[in-house]
């Protein structure tokens, strides 16, 4: 894959990068709960979409190309709709990396929220629910996170 992504230019990383976050998107985000309807099939497709996310941004992260912000709301998604702790941890870690690399808040306000995500998402776990009932944007809304931009 680290061939691959050595060849790819700028703008066909973030196509390729907006191409999963958008298969990860539709297949999460559309509605709470929306995981719960999905099959088996999609759920693995949806978790190999969000580790080519990780790894992509990870790559642009460990080269430092800071200026490519477009990575921070696929990372942002990844972190939500990934099952794996690991994976969410690594979208976290990867945002605070982007901290303070622009010119707005963009990658701090999106990590505060996608941290506030992540807890929810465990506390209803350990309640017995399933993290994919957390509605990231109410969720949002409710701690005054609602303004967020991800600076598509």
């Amino acid at each position: 894959m680290a061939i691959v992504l050595s060849t790819l230019l700028t703008h066909d990383l973030q196509a390729f990068l907006q191409f999963n976050n958008i298969l990860v998107y539709l297949h999460t985000c559309m509605f709470p709960g929306q995981q719960l309807h999905n099959t088996p099939e999609s759920l693995n497709e949806i978790a190999h979409r969000c580790a080519t996310i990780l790894s992509l941004a990870s790559t642009v992260v460990e080269a430092q190309n800071f200026d490519q912000h477009h990575i921070v709301f696929p990372v942002f998604v990844a972190g939500v709709a990934a099952q794996d702790t690991d994976a969410k941890v690594h979208a976290i870690n990867l945002m605070r990396a982007m901290e303070g690399t622009g010119i707005s808040r963009n990658a701090t306000r999106s990590r505060e929220l996608l941290v506030a995500v992540c807890e929810e998402q465990r506390a209803r776990v350990m309640a017995g629910g399933h993290a994919s009932e957390v509605d990231w944007i109410a969720l949002a809304k409710s701690r005054g996170l609602g303004v967020v931009n991800f600076g598509l």
